[in-house]
């Protein structure tokens, strides 16, 4: 094992459930590495289902545009260094290794404990310090109040949409939830929001904070949900663009970008189609479904699918329901995963009967794309960004 290997084994052992929420320990690191977030003017965006699509799109129109643009998103799908880019190129492994040294250095000085997430963004901002990137487009971890990224003061936040996830952590409403997620607006910042934001708590913030409120473009009901991702993208770059001038061919290009596993279609792999997506909670597998009805009307949809603990499994199971013909019900090799056996209690109590217990991830996609083949269906993979990995990986899918 290799120091890098080595110091990234000692990052991701602090990994948790136990996810306590604060900003005083990484405020005081930062502090004592002179708070590299100063050095870049960022743009901040929070949501329960939409920021990072949104966050990427921004990214890439600013950096077409011709600024050098970071990007910090999570999770990431099968590398760690996805989430730390500079221009669409990753952080280096080498450059990995040397700042987490740093930050692992001074934190054992100080005798402080600092998380994974928090560790991560550190790091992502001494690297973009290094780099003298121009913008920052920072997607939040969890909420957004008490959030790690939450040190910075942008130049415009921007809140994408708000449902019910996280509740353990968040608050078990719509309006405790949009409450963290309205943390992430500052006095006399410009916030932009998503339709699915407009919400009192949200504008209660905004204008306390005498922030002026940008409201994202009505679309028609049933439409495919990257293009409210696009439409609130759009109003922020307008907003952004009042101050700093962009290309319009850049946006136009931007905005048509999708990162990995938001509704990702292979037609090569076997099956008809093989579609990718990180739908994880109710609202995103209510966007799943009118994604599957729009490009695939008609069609039997074959599912693979696993869970991480602390998620609305029966909701999302229930509404799964509804548009699938079968599911192969997997497991990833992550502490953080539902055990299959609590998803098959979840399936008896919606008295759903077309589904099998998976040996393995291996095992799940190897019966799941035969049957897929044989019975001319559309095989579709989602529930957790863990098992997304590890089919990816053993599909060699980069």
């Amino acid at each position: 094992m290799n120091e890098y290997q080595k110091l990234k084994g000692k990052l991701f052992s602090l990994f948790s459930n136990k996810i306590k929420c604060r900003l005083e320990n990484i405020s005081d690191v930062s502090n004592h590495l002179n708070n590299p977030h100063i050095d870049f003017k960022s743009l901040h965006v929070a949501g329960t289902n939409g920021k990072g699509s949104v966050a990427t799109k921004i990214a890439k129109a600013l950096s077409l545009s011709g600024y050098k643009t970071a990007l910090y998103t999570s999770p990431h799908i099968t590398a760690y260094e996805e989430r730390i880019s500079v221009d669409g190129k990753l952080i280096s492994k080498k450059d990995v290794k040397v700042l987490l040294k740093k930050i692992f250095k001074l934190q054992k000085k100080l005798k402080v404990y600092l998380s994974f997430f928090e560790i991560t963004t550190l790091l992502a901002f001494l690297y973009f310090s290094k780099k003298k990137v121009d913008f920052a487009v920072i997607e939040t971890g969890l909420g957004g109040r008490l959030d790690a990224t939450n040190i910075i003061t942008p130049i415009l936040s921007i809140i994408t949409s708000i449902s019910l996830d996280h509740t353990n952590i968040l608050g078990d409403t719509i309006d405790l939830i949009a409450f963290e997620k309205a943390g992430i607006i500052k006095p006399k910042i410009p916030v932009v929001i998503g339709r699915k934001a407009n919400i009192e708590p949200i504008i209660k913030k905004a204008k306390k904070s005498k922030s002026k409120l940008y409201l994202s473009k009505e679309l028609k009901k049933h439409t495919f949900y990257d293009d409210e991702n696009t439409s609130i993208a759009l109003r922020a770059l307008e907003v952004f663009s009042l101050k700093y001038p962009l290309k319009k061919s850049a946006i136009k290009k931007a905005l048509k970008i999708r990162p990995e596993a938001r509704f990702e279609i292979f037609k090569t792999l076997g099956p008809k189609a093989i579609i990718f997506d990180v739908a994880h909670n109710l609202d995103g597998f209510k966007e799943l479904k009118k994604a599957i009805k729009l490009f695939f009307p008609n069609e039997k949809i074959r599912v693979i699918l696993g869970f991480s603990k602390q998620k609305d499994a029966l909701s999302c199971l229930t509404l799964l329901k509804t548009f699938s013909n079968f599911i192969h019900v997997t497991e990833a090799k992550s502490f953080k995963s539902l055990p299959k056996a609590e998803i098959e209690k979840d399936l008896l109590k919606i008295n759903f009967k077309k589904y099998k217990i998976e040996k393995n991830i291996n095992k799940a996609i190897i019966d799941a794309k035969n049957l897929a083949i044989k019975n001319n269906e559309i095989l579709l993979i989602c529930g957790s960004f863990y098992i997304l990995d590890e089919i990816k990986n053993y599909l060699k899918i980069k």
